[in-house]
């Protein structure tokens, strides 16, 4: 997304990927027909694969099982969308080359958009004709999601959780109709509360999940209805009383201890093979001065444990 505008959705994608990169992998299974499992690792790749020349950097690039998956959400319409995956694409393939005995080749991610917002145009792909020096073509062609197009069953039979902040704008350019007339706003609230109780019910074993995702629902019904008092009003009632009194930060607290502690061990057993520093980075999708960092640590101290190294690499 680049639009100055839209940096509250910027905001809620970054928390998601950031947070909760999990939510991801229901996506790639419906979009490009795979079946990761909820506990399918999932490793965001460093910026430089992300950025590009002009310096924007894309929405969401992640590596499961060696495939390299890229999604871009979308809030406006744009007709040059196309040309920017495709430059995303060819960034992101130059980090990635492979040289098989003088023989290189290049291989494009996974890759799709996601509109978040209604929009009148509904193509299923994105797609654009690439003319090579001898005259060869080439079909770049990209996926194109509509959230809009998702229904609320959808939603939660196949676990498509990352669209649930984004649910109050399908009725965007309904906010003031729905305000004016009883039946509609009963029947907005209660679809909310069915959302809020369904959400409860599927993620009764992940509490962090849940409080981060009511959190950015609710960021955004705030944003979405800042126009529409009553109907906002009526909306947070409803989900006032729907917050789970665990804080998911603790949660989160203790699994990026875990997570560094892994990145520590991992560390030590590359250097221990004398793999440089560049090597150990992008093995473990780490930038280098975190992995030059720990294996600083290491060379002076060989006897330092994991925990000591990461109290001092990640305070």
């Amino acid at each position: 997304m680049q639009n100055e505008n839209n940096t509250i959705f910027d905001d809620v994608i970054r928390t998601i990927q950031e947070r909760h990169p999990k939510l991801l992998l229901p996506l790639f299974n419906e979009v490009f027909h795979t079946s990761y499992g909820d506990s399918e690792p999932i490793y965001r790749l460093p910026e430089e694969y992300r950025k590009v020349v002009s310096k924007v950097i894309a929405d969401s690039c992640n590596m499961v099982q060696n495939r390299i998956y890229h999604v871009e959400f979308q809030s406006t319409p744009d007709g040059n969308m196309v040309i920017r995956m495709l430059e995303y694409d060819f960034m992101i393939g130059l980090n990635k080359i492979e040289n098989k005995e003088g023989n290189f080749r290049m291989k494009l991610p996974q890759s799709c958009i996601v509109y978040i917002r209604n929009t009148s145009r509904q193509e299923c792909h994105a797609q654009m004709e690439l003319e090579l020096a001898d005259g060869t073509t080439v079909l770049y062609k990209v996926p194109v999601v509509h959230m809009q197009n998702v229904s609320l069953d959808e939603i939660f039979e196949k676990k498509l959780y990352i669209y649930l902040p984004f649910y109050i704008m399908r009725y965007e350019k309904q906010y003031a109709l729905i305000e004016q007339d009883e039946k509609k706003r009963a029947h907005f609230y209660q679809e909310y509360a069915n959302i809020l109780e369904r959400l409860q019910v599927s993620l009764k074993t992940d509490i962090s999940l849940y409080r981060d995702l009511y959190d950015l629902m609710r960021k955004l019904v705030d944003y979405m209805l800042k126009k529409q008092t009553q109907l906002k009003e009526g909306v947070d009632n409803i989900m006032g009383g729907k917050v789970l009194p665990l804080p998911s930060d603790a949660l989160r607290e203790a699994e990026s201890k875990g997570k560094n502690k892994k990145i520590v061990s991992l560390t030590r057993k590359n250097y221990t093979r004398q793999l440089d520093v560049k090597s150990i980075a992008d093995f473990l999708l780490e930038d280098e001065a975190t992995i030059q960092k720990i294996v600083d640590i290491i060379a002076k101290d060989p006897n330092a444990s994991d925990e000591d190294i990461v109290a001092k690499v990640f305070p």
